[in-house]
């Protein structure tokens, strides 16, 4: 993943260059196709106050649509071959955000993380029974 880094470099926002696994892990999403159309940061990283090491990185991919499962499994691969190619992937924490949800704020999304990969409400919904 690291040698996507010098192609994305010269479009990726200054603030993000602290933490370059941001940078590859939008190298990494573009290989799910049609699914991810954004993705922002936010939290220290996006203010300034990152502290390499020390700070998680949070992110927000916007998504044309919600994930399937098999793409569920890819995104949960992604973060933790982050995680295991940089010690700074491991504080990667992004939100799935489908575009047509994005003004919902109260619902919940998935996110993934190196560690563990949560399902939309909806999902979490119709795998339990409930309705």
């Amino acid at each position: 993943m690291r040698a996507g880094r010098a192609r994305y470099s010269r479009s990726v926002d200054s603030r993000l260059r602290p933490a370059p696994v941001v940078s590859d892990l939008v190298e990494a999403v573009a290989a799910v196709p049609g699914l991810v159309t954004g993705l922002y940061v936010a939290g220290s990283l996006a203010t300034g106050d990152y502290r390499p090491g020390v700070s998680d990185i949070d992110a927000v991919a916007l998504v044309e649509r919600p994930p399937s499962a098999t793409e569920r499994q890819q995104l949960g691969t992604i973060h933790q071959e982050l995680a295991r190619a940089d010690p700074v992937g491991s504080l990667l924490h992004c939100v799935y955000v489908p575009r047509h949800d994005a003004h919902d704020v109260g619902r919940k999304h998935m996110a993934s993380s190196s560690t563990r990969v949560r399902k939309n409400a909806d999902d979490e919904q119709a795998s339990s029974g409930h309705s």
